[in-house]
């Protein structure tokens, strides 16, 4: 997790995460979004997910060291690029020829290979940083797998890892070496981005949905444009809208069949003991807005968040 003076000199430049965003390879965050952030002072909301990873990161850090048997270090510094001083890393750790980075994610079918976002952001961090070799350890499992990993590690037991494999949990190491055409093409866009955009306050064009809840949008403006243009990217979203109903149905009667195999049992396994499958239960707290609307307006007053995005609708007039 960054710290106080980390996330300041975020703004004065181009980081990892920023990299990923401006070259359009991530689903995290996009060009406008860097560009609020940067500019505006707009704060990405902390999730749940984030905070897990991030009081995991320690703990990976001591594993991932005694694995590997390498001489890494954490550190606090942030780092700036030689050459073009926009660009800064904060690194998760580094040795003198390398650095190390740290992911946990519950999406396991993301980690088959290196994804692109997580790809760019080191590959950044190498340009920064000059070095030639970054180590990549990802810590994967379902939520609820991390997180008991959390609270054994912090309870100091031994098993902590041993259980989180027999769990399903897993741990991947990637090597990702510099890329000297890759890193001029990041450079540039990042560049480019640092100076036009920000520094000359000119916001980058609107990416999807998710830049719709932050754009302001000008009222009353209309943009003209051909009705077949239009209607053809209609087209394709029904058509999309379509496949993905078909494959929501699909993915319940996967889920389905395999609950059969499973039956009343609360593992599936292979016959060597390769966890495949668990079910637990899952507790969830809710608060009841009506209820406590009822017993005690006044809190429920306090309590209320306004909070204003645009939202798409297709075909409205």
């Amino acid at each position: 997790m960054l710290n106080k003076e980390q996330l300041e000199k975020r703004a004065l430049g181009i980081g990892g995460t920023d990299c990923a965003a401006i070259l359009g390879v991530s689903q995290y965050s996009t060009p406008l979004e860097v560009y609020q952030q940067k500019v505006e002072g707009y704060k990405k909301p902390t999730t749940p997910k984030m905070t897990l990873g991030s009081v995991l990161e320690p703990f990976v850090f001591t594993r991932i060291n005694e694995i590997l048997q390498k001489d890494f270090e954490q550190v606090e510094e942030t780092f700036f690029h030689k050459k073009h001083n926009c660009l800064l890393a904060n690194v998760d750790a580094i040795s003198k020829n390398e650095i190390l980075e740290i992911k946990t994610s519950s999406n396991l079918k993301m980690w088959g290979s290196i994804p692109s976002v997580v790809d760019m952001q080191v590959r950044h961090y190498l340009s920064v940083c000059e070095k030639e070799k970054a180590t990549l350890c990802s810590v994967l499992g379902d939520e609820k797998t991390l997180r008991n990993l959390y609270a054994m590690l912090s309870e100091n037991n031994q098993d902590a890892w041993l259980i989180f494999k027999k769990m399903g949990g897993i741990i991947k190491v990637f090597d990702i070496f510099r890329d000297e055409k890759i890193e001029n093409e990041m450079n540039i866009a990042c560049v480019d981005f640092w100076e036009n955009n920000v520094l000359k306050k000119i916001p980058p064009q609107a990416k999807g949905k998710e830049d719709l809840k932050h754009l302001k949008v000008q009222a009353g403006k209309k943009t003209i444009v051909e009705a077949s243009v239009f209607e053809a990217l209609k087209k394709e979203k029904e058509e999309l809208d379509a496949k993905e109903a078909e494959f929501k149905i699909l993915k319940k009667d996967l889920e389905r069949r395999i609950v059969e195999l499973m039956g009343d049992s609360q593992f599936l396994t292979t016959e060597s003991g390769q966890a495949l499958a668990v079910s637990h239960e899952r507790t969830t707290e809710t608060i009841d807005k009506e209820k406590l609307k009822q017993i005690a307006p006044e809190i429920f007053s306090q309590c209320l968040k306004t909070t204003t995005t645009n939202v798409l609708k297709i075909g409205a007039k």
